[in-house]
């Protein structure tokens, strides 16, 4: 086989033939067809083109939108105006008296602005997408009215079961009083109370107070578990939020030792305290430990507590109760009470409780107490004077002499004594015409203290002749230091301890 002639081909003239004529023939018609329909064609052509982009920009680009006019509660309002424009800002639609509104709108972005009566006007933008798409455009209330400082006052930790007060500030730039509500969010939303018909005085700051419960068993997480809180004024996005933990409830162990039994009147006790362990793993926080008087009859109940006080607020106001900041886990605090009985306790047993209240305790913890008052203060007066008064007749005023003797009052016993009244005691023997006591009462007179008044001590003309030793005594009254209740002794009384002896004398 020759391969060279597969390498080099070649063909004469008389090898291929084409028909020219042929082909020419078959195109021929067509070409005849479409010079004579050319204009037909390239007008069907435009049409076509034209009818294409009619369709794209007046119906296959247009996208059902609904756009929702509501306020931040969610609430839909009917009565409203909406402004929709273009992105160059050309008005292309105005829509009013419905809370939702469904166009055919192409897509893009639009810019919008509705009116509301009472609230403020919202401006803003949308991009239509999608078709069936819904844009919902939120309107405020138009109040100058802002929250302070919920963030900063409201706790960073809590406790299952706790229950607060929370106090937090609102500032009003308004010209005239609003009534507001305020709603809680997040977690807040189920643990609180929305408090509502709050009046914020005219350019003022109101306190709102508002108690905060979490509840049982919502966490078993010793590092504490994340929430968030939010306070908002309701019909506005004027809002605070804080982030806090909640951690399980503590275990708290209670204690107090060194509370004697019996004490008496006039003691002061500095060996009791109670002891507050936190065997928890995470810190507890504020709680107050309050001392309480449960039972006291003899003695005022009301002033039976000011005689408890914790030791570091020994002078101060309500000091049988004090506040303490915390206890870090595994940790303890303690504090020492004092006693102090006043001389004017009487007998009888007192019982009371030490309470530590915290707000994160379901019920509070209790530790009670008995204390006898078995030994009661003394309390007495002392009156003396001379034993044997001589009255000398004299014959210039034709009658006894007048003597001024001396007479020691002394308080006795260990209480503080007022209103000491003495007068004659046997006036019928010896007459307050010749015996007079000279500034008979004396205000006040304290334990040990003594006081002297003057005794003028005379005779009866008709003992002449008759010159017998009369014997004459002095009592005494003073305000009872013990009594405090209706139907006690107002005043004790008592008697001269010696006569005093008066002796006419002959002239």
């Amino acid at each position: 086989m020759d391969e060279d002639a597969f390498d080099s081909p070649s063909y004469g003239a008389d090898d291929i033939e084409f028909d020219d004529n042929n082909i020419v023939d078959k195109i021929k018609p067509a070409q005849d067809l479409i010079k004579k329909n050319l204009k037909v064609i390239v007008i069907a052509l435009v049409v076509l083109v034209v009818a294409w982009f009619a369709y794209d920009f007046f119906i296959g680009s247009m996208r059902e939108a609904t756009i929702v006019i509501q306020n931040t509660e969610g609430e839909r309002l009917p009565t409203n105006r909406l402004k929709l424009l273009d992105s160059a800002g050309n008005e292309l639609k105005v829509l009013s008296k419905q809370s939702s509104y469904t166009e055919q709108l192409k897509a893009g972005s639009y810019r919008y602005e509705v009116s509301v009566s009472e609230y403020a006007t919202e401006r803003g933008t949308l991009t239509v997408t999608s078709s069936g798409e819904t844009y919902n455009i939120i309107v405020e209330k138009e109040l100058d009215i802002e929250i302070l400082d919920f963030k900063e006052v409201f706790p960073s930790d809590w406790i299952t079961g706790q229950s607060r007060d929370i106090m937090f500030e609102i500032k009003s730039d308004e010209s005239v009083a609003k009534s507001i509500d305020i709603v809680f969010e997040e977690a807040l939303a189920d643990w609180s109370i929305p408090k509502k018909n709050v009046i914020v005085q005219a350019n003022s700051t109101q306190t709102v107070v508002a108690k905060i419960t979490v509840p049982k068993d919502i966490t078993d997480k010793i590092t504490g578990e994340s929430f968030d809180a939010v306070a908002r004024i309701k019909f506005t996005n004027e809002k605070q939020s804080k982030s806090f933990k909640v951690f399980p409830a503590p275990k708290i162990d209670l204690k107090l030792s060194g509370m004697q039994k019996n004490a008496e009147a006039g003691e002061t006790i500095t060996k009791p305290k109670i002891k507050v362990d936190n065997d928890s793993k995470f810190p507890i926080q504020e709680f107050e430990l309050i001392i309480e008087i449960t039972s006291a009859s003899k003695n005022n109940p009301s002033k039976v507590i000011e005689w408890f006080k914790f030791q570091e607020k020994a002078g101060e106001a309500e000091a049988w109760k004090i506040n303490v900041p915390g206890i870090e886990s595994r940790d303890d605090v303690e504090k020492t009470i004092r006693i102090d009985i006043p001389l004017t306790a009487k007998k009888e047993t007192i019982t009371g409780k030490i309470v530590l209240n915290a707000s994160f305790l379901p019920q509070p913890m209790e530790q009670t107490f008995n204390i006898t008052i078995d030994k009661e203060a003394n309390f007495a007066l002392t009156l003396t004077a001379s034993d044997e008064i001589k009255i000398d007749w004299s014959e210039t005023i034709g009658g006894y002499e007048t003597l001024a003797k001396i007479l020691k009052v002394k308080n006795s016993g260990q209480l503080d004594l007022s209103n000491i009244r003495i007068s004659v005691n046997n006036s019928l023997v010896c007459s307050t015409d010749w015996m007079e006591i000279v500034n008979p009462s004396i205000e006040s007179l304290a334990s040990g203290d003594s006081r002297e008044i003057t005794l003028n001590v005379s005779a009866p003309i008709a003992q002449r002749g008759n010159e017998d030793i009369m014997p004459c005594q002095l009592k005494y009254l003073f305000d009872n230091p013990l009594a405090e209740f209706p139907g006690e002794d107002d005043f004790i009384g008592g008697d001269m301890e010696n006569l005093i002896r008066i002796e006419p004398q002959l002239d």
